[in-house]
């Protein structure tokens, strides 16, 4: 009689995890890579802000669409994406990120801070930094407990604190959090504008001619004295170099004239 081999017993099916209250970033791509997405969403836009679709985003960042797709929960959530019938339209502040990342991709994530400062991650957080530092495994605590997540999602909150670092609300040094003096969220300063010289104004009201002086005698053996021209421009721009000169040259001998009159008058 053959042996009778009893059948293996069934592998227990690994229990479906409990997914958070809370909005979080998947972890099926790396952190980098969703910034990539966010980038390829305003490329695929383009400069019309047209809704872009999934496809042409995942020929850009280079991956299927089934894990690009992976995204798009926690981007609508954040309000990076916005979908529409035809297909999805990032953000002002998704398009102010890519735009500046061909300037400086060091601060560019900072254009993403509006949005990230108003999540319910960086609610539950910043005012807590804002009191003291905290160990980064305190912060993802908090939370796990806002979210109400199990703890093999420790991992994706972890990414939630790499957004907030990324776009300036917080920083990270061996291990401790810290909020920011001045947030990027915080309006960046603009260029002071160019100060160019005023140019000087003619007044079309001015009288044709006129000519007043005055002394006074201010000291003993010292006067003073007081001059104002005012002459039409206007009628200046049709004279010869010889009537100004004349006109000059008059004004003078009234000056000399008046100016031995009134001297006298002061003596």
């Amino acid at each position: 009689m053959p042996d009778i081999q009893p059948a293996p017993p069934p592998t227990p099916e690994k229990p479906k995890r409990t997914p958070p209250t809370r909005p979080i970033p998947t972890d099926r791509i790396a952190f980098t890579k969703q910034l990539d997405l966010l980038r390829a969403w305003a490329a695929a836009s383009g400069p019309t802000s047209k809704p872009a679709s999934l496809k042409d985003v995942a020929q850009i960042v280079k991956l299927s669409d089934s894990t690009s797709s992976l995204a798009n929960a926690f981007f609508s959530a954040m309000g990076f994406l916005q979908k529409t019938a035809d297909g999805f339209i990032p953000s002002t502040d998704v398009f102010n990120y890519n735009r500046a990342y061909g300037w400086n991709k060091e601060t560019a994530a900072l254009k993403l801070a509006p949005a990230i400062s108003t999540s319910w991650f960086a609610q539950a957080l910043m005012p807590r930094l804002g009191f003291r530092e905290m160990p980064e495994d305190e912060a993802i605590d908090v939370l796990a407990e806002v979210s109400t997540a199990a703890p093999d999602y420790k991992n994706q909150l972890r990414t939630l604190i790499d957004y907030m670092e990324v776009s300036g609300l917080i920083t990270r040094e061996g291990g401790i959090l810290r909020a920011r003096a001045q947030t990027a969220s915080s309006p960046e300063p603009a260029s002071p504008p160019t100060e160019t010289a005023a140019e000087p104004q003619v007044s079309r009201e001015m009288p044709r001619a006129a000519i007043s002086t005055m002394f006074s005698q201010a000291a003993e053996g010292a006067v003073q004295f007081h001059v104002s021209v005012k002459v039409d421009m206007a009628e200046f721009a049709g004279w010869k170099p010889e009537r100004i000169a004349a006109f000059f040259a008059g004004i003078a001998q009234v000056l000399a004239a008046k100016g031995a009159l009134e001297k006298g008058t002061a003596d």
